[in-house]
């Protein structure tokens, strides 16, 4: 499995392609943003004080099952602890790990496959 492991204060945390369970809390987390464009210093900059909170819902600490992390507790630690480096790192990792790209293929590909399986409605239960 692809991942990237970093060291933050005392405590490790890995960080994994995209799972199912991370998109709502990203989707939260990023709600309301605009991005002009995917260069990683200008989504840094975007991002501003949310930084910390982006970055916990995409890592992992060592030993933890992803939906059991605390997220508040991950922010909080970032805001003592986390390097301007590392979270340079952090956003370049992640979009290696989930590219906007496949995933919106990806979306794509289901949907349309959803769409495949729909049962064809004749003429007459139109009415």
């Amino acid at each position: 499995m692809q991942e990237s492991k970093y060291t933050i204060g005392d405590i490790v945390y890995f960080q994994r392609p995209l799972l199912v369970g991370q998109i709502i809390p990203l989707l939260d987390a990023l709600k309301g943003l605009t991005f002009e464009s995917l260069d990683i210093m200008e989504i840094i900059y975007t991002l501003g004080p949310r930084l910390n909170s982006v970055i916990s819902v995409v890592l992992i600490p060592e030993g933890v099952n992803a939906k059991e992390k605390k997220l508040a507790e991950m922010t909080e630690h970032f805001d003592n602890y986390l390097d301007v480096m590392t979270a340079i790192q952090i956003v370049s990792d992640f979009f290696a790990f989930s590219p906007p790209s496949l995933i919106l293929k990806e979306i794509h590909h289901l949907t349309n496959q959803w769409i495949a399986e729909l049962p064809i409605m004749k003429s007459s239960e139109n009415i």
